[in-house]
């Protein structure tokens, strides 16, 4: 466990704890990024996998996770799907009906950027086994200038454009969201993906046939992180970013069209929310 300079009583706890497979490392406080990198550099495993404080394994995430890595060894990572928040939802029919399926997957020739978005969402840091290696290959987490948001998707992306892995469309995690900062209550003020603002070593790592899936995918992300910011009209500077950094927004015509309009007219955001409110009632 490492102790990124934290001000509870957490290193009491786990000092309490006997058992000689865990062992606490102290360091002030450098980002999540840096205390993931710190974990690495002190392990000695062909395997890992990341735990935060406010997250929770099941009992059988690493046997499960740890067996099928053995039993398929083409694929590098595993993601399963977890319950989610204080109710302990299952999300496993939501990944479900965006057309996820269990087992291995890989990027390939052909896909559609909505393929891709959504099987990006299953890459969370607390739901992953991983072989060493492939986190070492990208230079682990991002950690520059105490990087705090985004410093693992960072990562996860390039896994996800370089290499086959295994999907468990069971719950073996629990995202304890209602205690995370950075859950879905977040909100537009904070920082932008690091795969947004930083991606020129994204795409030089990226393998050339599918480099156009990923400029694709950058842009859909930064379309939908632009509305974001026009809506609750303010980071002004972040939008204008986005537009000059990623052009290739302009391609998802109808998205690119709202977001000029709510720039434009901002009176018509409130109109938009409630005929898109609409819309999904009916569904």
């Amino acid at each position: 466990m490492v102790d990124d300079g934290s001000s509870d009583d957490g290193p009491e706890r786990v000092k309490r704890c006997r058992d000689e497979r865990l062992r606490l490392i102290r360091q002030d406080n450098a980002g999540p990024g840096a205390a993931r990198n710190r974990g690495i550099s002190e392990s000695i495993a062909r395997f890992l996998a990341f735990l935060d404080a406010d997250d929770e394994w099941m009992p059988e995430f690493l046997q499960k996770s740890l067996c099928i890595l053995q039993s398929n060894p083409a694929c590098d990572l595993t993601a399963s799907v977890y319950f989610l928040g204080e109710d302990c939802i299952e999300t496993t029919p939501m990944f479900k009906k965006r057309g996820m399926t269990n087992g291995p997957w890989q990027i390939r020739t052909g896909i559609s950027v909505e393929e891709i978005k959504s099987a990006f969402y299953i890459f969370n840091s607390w739901a992953i086994l991983c072989k060493r290696m492939v986190v070492e290959k990208y230079g682990c987490f991002r950690s520059n200038n105490r990087c705090d948001y985004g410093e693992d998707t960072y990562l996860w992306v390039q896994v996800m454009f370089n290499h086959q892995v295994y999907r468990i469309l069971e719950p073996l995690v629990w995202y304890h969201s209602e205690a995370s900062g950075l859950g879905p209550g977040r909100t537009t003020s904070q920082p932008l993906q690091t795969f947004l603002t930083a991606p020129r070593p994204i795409r030089m790592n990226c393998p050339e046939e599918y480099r156009g899936l990923l400029e694709q995918f950058l842009a859909s992300f930064a379309l939908a992180t632009a509305h974001e910011y026009a809506a609750a009209r303010n980071n002004t500077d972040k939008l204008h970013y986005l537009l000059k950094a990623f052009p290739l927004m302009k391609r998802f015509r109808w998205e690119y069209a709202k977001l000029r309009l709510k720039m434009s007219i901002p009176e018509l955001i409130p109109i938009i929310r409630y005929i898109k409110s609409c819309s999904n009632e009916r569904l």
